[in-house]
């Protein structure tokens, strides 16, 4: 399955028809990529604060988020592998204060 659900938008416990498809997803037993961010995992703090997607792996782009490097977020992230999208990396370094 692809969980390509919520993004980086979203903020606080996924809430109704979200969080229902999130455990779901998380129920079936399937296997899980997941686009960027698993869906409800708060990708600043690595941490869930309600239901969030389960991946076996995430793609995520240009630059790990802050948070998958975080011991709390692996159980939702899987192998993280970051994607490059064609922007200099230390474009978004300089920009957000992202380490290299």
């Amino acid at each position: 399955m692809v969980d390509a659900i919520g993004g980086t938008g979203i903020s606080g416990p996924l809430r109704g028809a979200a969080a229902t498809a999130v455990k779901q997803v998380n129920y079936s037993g399937r296997t899980v990529v997941a686009v960027d961010i698993p869906t409800g995992l708060d990708c600043d703090r690595g941490i869930a604060e309600g239901p969030a997607i389960k991946a076996a792996v995430t793609i995520t782009f240009l630059a790990l988020k802050k948070g998958f490097r975080q011991e709390s977020s692996r159980e939702y992230t899987g192998e993280v592998i970051v994607v490059d999208i064609g922007v200099d990396p230390k474009t978004v370094v300089s920009m957000f204060g992202l380490p290299e």
